[in-house]
């Protein structure tokens, strides 16, 4: 009950300043009376007890600050105020507002295009449910030269059968062309042909329509097809009624049984299309076969360490049972995220370091323009903690305002970051996994309000403590004794260092890089590039079923 009556009268406080205020000047009133009374009661005069009770109240002013602060949440209140004080101080400085803006902006933007890469490919969960628990398995048959290789149907069978650590395991066919007819201009598509159960596996479901059922894995029964979200927009304009639809795909019809939702762009952004795959894993050539991705989920609480246990004594066991086809052949259980962007881990990484010690030197730039402007105002921040301003009060106001040259900065940062994104996502590499998931998403913009809270924190909250530490006349004083230029602090000094020795290792990185760069182009291939081209040529084996026909 206590607690919700302080918080009441925080709230009270806060909603009805001037109600609060007025009570409180008249409890003071009604003190300063009581020892008026007393001082009269004493033999002192009129006057003489009013000024006797004055010194022994002491300041009223103090006092009414010091009631103010004890009710909590009175920076709220002063938050608006603060504000309006700091845009004015912004406007009476244009040169100081654009240098200081220009400074956060650059380190701001930077930053968050950066980071926008790294969360988008490196940290964002993949779009499945509990993508924890997926991981691939991989074939390691170091005997025919493959460390890591694709997985054969027969093999992928007898996991699946003999595991005891998987939910179920699907498989993948990534390699499909397929021509589409009859919608338009003739256009081929990039489509993969996947078994029944990897919707169910991923915890996905199509927007319309349905998946593949068990039968339709079956040779004769598998024309069917589900449609990219994206496919279904650009060539069917998003009609619902293509569900039930029959298409031709390289020459045969398919009919289509669901549409996926936009997010679902397995096993890349480039694959419009998924059939079901076909297999028969009772032929014994279809172990050697690498040619499909197998994809499991692991049982809740099993770790990836023991499914690889697992997994080493079930290859054990098919080496011994098939020798001719299994000898010294394993399998490597990778979680799934990891195994997208092990890649390009490190250099992404590497690239946001960089960035960060951008956001690092604009940091020490915008600390020195603050500590400067600071300096001119010390006299004036030494004259409130005179008239009574507590240290946190000092400390609040100087927070306050730099929070809009924050705001300005910090919008100017992530509209560059925006445009730049814009121009970066078009120019990546085709390869780059996850390229889709790039942009200036939730994560992305707290952090970079994280990192702009940071810096107004201990920026602004620097001239708050130095007026703390001074009086007035030692400000006075120390002003008169050094009238060519303001007093060098220790804190500049090192924010100077900081931003020598930042901008050195930039520089040294960046001409290794330009190094490396010049040196890679020298490299001699073995052979003449020049006037040189390749190409890959698909044929469907559905029209031209031979080899002597292709």
């Amino acid at each position: 009950m206590r607690a919700l009556r302080m918080a009441w009268r925080r709230l009270r406080s806060l909603f009805a300043a001037r109600v609060a205020d007025a009570e409180m000047d008249e409890e003071i009133r009604f003190h300063l009376e009581r020892l008026v009374e007393e001082k009269k009661r004493a033999g002192l005069d009129e006057r003489e007890a009013r000024a006797a009770a004055r010194r022994e109240f002491g300041g009223v002013l103090q006092v009414q600050e010091a009631c103010r602060d004890a009710r909590g949440l009175r920076w709220l209140a002063s938050l608006p105020p603060d504000l309006s004080y700091g845009a004015r101080l912004l406007r009476r400085a244009p040169g100081f507002t654009a240098a200081a803006a220009l400074t956060i902006a650059l380190g701001v933007g930077a930053t968050s295009a950066i980071f926008s890469v790294v969360y988008g490919v490196l940290l964002r969960p993949l779009p499945f449910g509990d993508p924890g628990r997926l991981v691939l398995i991989w074939t390691t048959a170091p005997r025919f030269g493959l460390p890591r290789a694709l997985v054969g149907a027969a093999n992928a069978r007898d996991w699946r059968e003999q595991n005891r650590v998987f939910e179920d395991i699907a498989l993948v066919r990534t390699i499909g062309n397929f021509n589409l007819v009859g919608q338009g201009e003739p256009v081929r598509l990039l489509g993969a042909r996947i078994s029944a159960n990897l919707l169910p596996l991923l915890r996905v479901a199509p927007r319309l329509g349905r998946g593949f059922t068990e039968d339709e894995d079956e040779d004769g029964r598998h024309r069917v097809v589900l449609l990219s979200h994206g496919l279904w927009q650009r060539r069917f304009g998003g009609d619902p009624a293509v569900v039930g639809r029959s298409i031709s795909l390289s020459g045969v019809p398919h009919t289509v049984v669901g549409v996926m939702g936009p997010s679902f762009r397995y096993p890349s952004r480039e694959f419009e299309l998924w059939v079901p795959l076909t297999v028969n894993p009772d032929d014994s050539v279809t172990r050697m076969n690498y040619a499909l991705v197998a994809v499991a989920r692991l049982r809740d609480g099993v770790p990836v360490r023991a499914a690889q246990t697992e997994m080493d004594l079930i290859s054990a066991r098919l080496s011994a049972q098939y020798p001719e086809t299994n000898a010294e052949v394993g399998a490597e259980v990778v979680p799934m995220h990891e195994d997208a962007v092990a890649a390009v881990r490190r250099p992404l990484w590497v690239l946001l370091a960089a960035s960060g010690a951008i956001l690092l030197i604009a940091c020490a730039n915008l600390a020195n323009l603050l500590l400067s402007r600071a300096l001119t105002r010390r006299k004036e921040l030494a004259v409130r903690a005179s008239l009574g301003a507590s240290r946190g009060r000092l400390i609040a106001q100087s927070v306050s305002e730099v929070i809009p040259l924050l705001a300005l900065g910090g919008g100017l940062g992530l509209l560059a970051a925006r445009a730049v994104l814009g121009a970066l996502v078009p120019m990546l590499p085709a390869d780059l996994p996850r390229a889709e998931g790039i942009a200036l998403s939730l994560p992305v913009l707290l952090t970079a309000l994280g990192t702009l809270a940071a810096v107004g924190l201990v920026a602004g909250a620097v001239p708050g403590f130095d007026a703390a530490r001074h009086s007035v006349a030692a400000t006075a004083s120390e002003r008169s004794r050094t009238t060519a230029a303001p007093p060098r602090t220790r804190a500049r000094d090192a924010l100077v260092a900081a931003q020598i020795a930042l901008t050195l290792v930039l520089a040294v990185g960046a001409t290794l890089l330009l190094r490396s760069l010049g040196r890679l182009r020298e490299v001699d291939p073995g052979f003449s590039p020049a006037r040189v081209v390749s190409l890959h040529l698909a044929i469907p084996r559905q029209k031209y079923g031979t080899d002597a026909e292709v």
